[in-house]
């Protein structure tokens, strides 16, 4: 951009967004058309001159936060108090508050490794651009590609990265492999040992929380695993993944031959670094976020005061057996 029409269109933005002063305003003191100043406000935001963010209150229940805290010895939980009425997307709320999460929790120098879904790709999109000095964002598992979609993983630790400033290092290998023999030689290539290797090193991971339910897993509604294995998992009672390994309600892994084909970071791995960060929300996923908690997959965990309930509520009749 020119540097005079860079510096007409910050003088348009400072009267109209810090000055308060209305569009016929500024066009009579510019004499230009009021249509001119129009365009150039949108020329402003769209071209970065100027960045609106809008600061959504998120009231949290901490004492809800404080009994998952408790029940599953975690480091830290944060529920969101959910909203009512058609008009509120718990997702977008959820990824909202992830995002400010992540915005205090990074510093220079971190390596921050990420996993896949679209709740992720909610949490990225909603995090605010700003350098952080020398950050490296990894990923953690393969790419899944899938048709007809805006979302790929392949660019999620790219897209992340971007916003801080820093390095980012993907797995260059689909999620899913053919053969076991084709992921034994792909987990001895070099890149791919190099950025597990990075990963392991992460001090903060942020992972989503899948479950088997049609409406949640990008995998079983995009049919990239055969009737038979999603059989297979509900017959191991698989109730929900991270980093598409899947386990029970228990948090026991369930072993299936789908597992020796997954490129990613293995969750016993995951689970040693310092701070896994899980975000997930829905009636849907809460057997699945019960089993990501007992299996101790996650330390810090990101959800709405409905799921919460319920994952308090699953919990109860095992709770009352041990006491």
């Amino acid at each position: 951009m020119e540097i005079e029409q860079a510096e007409l269109l910050a003088q348009v933005a400072h009267l109209y967004f810090e000055k308060g002063n209305d569009q016929s305003a500024i066009a009579r003191r510019l004499r230009v058309s009021r249509s001119s100043v129009s365009r150039l406000l949108t020329q402003a935001r769209k071209s970065g001159v100027v960045e609106i963010r809008i600061h959504y209150p998120l009231a949290t229940v901490p004492e809800m936060a404080q009994q998952l805290r408790e029940r599953f010895g975690l480091k830290e939980a944060l529920v969101l108090r959910a909203g009512r009425g058609e008009a509120y997307d718990a997702k977008t709320q959820i990824a909202r508050l992830a995002a400010r999460y992540l915005e205090t929790h990074i510093a220079p120098n971190d390596i921050l490794a990420i996993s896949r879904g679209t709740t992720l790709h909610a949490v990225v999109e909603h995090f605010t651009p700003a350098p952080v000095r020398n950050v490296s964002v990894v990923q953690l598992v393969g790419a899944l590609r899938v048709s007809h979609s805006a979302q790929d993983d392949a660019n999620l630790a790219r897209a992340l990265a971007q916003k801080m400033g820093g390095e980012y290092y993907n797995l260059t290998a689909p999620l899913f492999v053919e053969n076991v023999e084709t992921r034994r030689a792909l987990m001895q290539e070099s890149s791919i040992v190099q950025v597990l290797a990075l990963a392991r090193q992460a001090k903060l991971a942020l992972v989503g929380i899948g479950s088997l339910e049609r409406q949640s897993s990008s995998i079983v509604r995009q049919k990239l695993l055969a009737p038979a294995q999603v059989a297979t998992l509900r017959k191991g009672r698989a109730v929900g993944e991270i980093c598409s390994q899947y386990f029970n309600i228990e948090g026991k892994i369930v072993s299936t031959e789908l597992s020796e084909r997954t490129i990613g970071l293995e969750l016993a791995d995951l689970s040693k670094l310092p701070r896994v960060l899980g975000v997930a929300t829905g009636a849907h996923k809460a057997k699945a976020i019960l089993g990501a908690l007992r299996g101790g997959y996650v330390g810090v965990i990101i959800t709405d005061d409905h799921t919460a309930k319920l994952v308090l509520e699953l919990d109860r009749p095992r709770t009352r057996l041990e006491k």
